[in-house]
């Protein structure tokens, strides 16, 4: 049998079924994962038709804070996420790491309007960064959330110290070269200035720029391509 007929037919199936019966939440959860990347809103309105049918269906509002992360909607993505976190234990295999990496940068995002959040960020980095010690994106939003309340803090001192340390993951060299982005850099240049300390900073921003123009000329490599791949198509022609 032909598999692309059978998922059709299948997915007929389950619009029959809802059709009969509204609340089957398999099939609610089958048209959730179709929709999710092809048509995110109707994917949206079945996870939530999921979580009134089912409030103990977590999964749902992960999967909603994942659909709305990548809408770029970060302020319903906190609500999704907030309510994810909130009811699923800290262990490993039991929550989401990728999810909880969006939900901080979602966070960080909106820490301009709420700096609450930079808060929230330092006390989930804590709790997560022990179920996924390879992962620099945990350690990175700590340190930017860090960093980001040395402004505003009145113990100035104090949050330059937890700041720099960290930072630790940078300067320490804790994850290999490949990993690191321009604002690992940038940030780190920006304590260095700080801290006075003007060689560190120059040396940091330096990376910056040598990350930036990488990934520039990386672009440019994947444009070439682009247009090779074009040639060559339009010469099969």
């Amino acid at each position: 049998r032909d598999p692309e007929m059978s998922r059709g037919l299948g997915d007929v199936y389950k619009r029959q079924v809802l059709a009969v019966e509204p609340t089957n939440i398999a099939a609610m959860k089958r048209n959730a994962f179709v929709y999710k990347n092809v048509n995110p809103h109707a994917a949206i309105d079945y996870l939530n038709k999921i979580k009134e049918a089912d409030p103990t269906f977590t999964d749902a509002d992960k999967e909603k804070g994942d659909i709305y992360y990548k809408l770029s909607d970060y302020a319903k993505a906190i609500e999704s996420y907030n309510s994810y976190y909130a009811a699923t234990p800290k262990e490993e295999g039991k929550i989401d790491i990728a999810a909880c990496e969006n939900y901080l940068q979602s966070l960080f995002s909106m820490s301009v309007k709420d700096e609450t959040y930079l808060d929230k960020i330092i006390a989930i980095t804590q709790e997560i960064q022990p179920l996924a010690p390879k992962d620099i994106i945990i350690p990175r939003m700590a340190f930017f959330a860090k960093y980001n309340k040395v402004e505003t803090s009145m113990d100035y001192d104090g949050a330059i110290k937890a700041a720099d340390e960290a930072a630790a993951y940078i300067r320490d060299k804790q994850f290999a070269d490949s990993v690191y982005m321009y604002l690992d850099y940038d940030f780190a240049g920006k304590l260095a200035k700080e801290q006075g300390n003007l060689a560190d900073a120059i040396n940091y921003y330096e990376l910056a720029v040598k990350d930036l123009e990488a990934k520039a000329a990386d672009l440019d490599d994947e444009k070439k391509n682009c247009l090779l791949y074009t040639s060559d198509a339009a010469d099969d022609l």
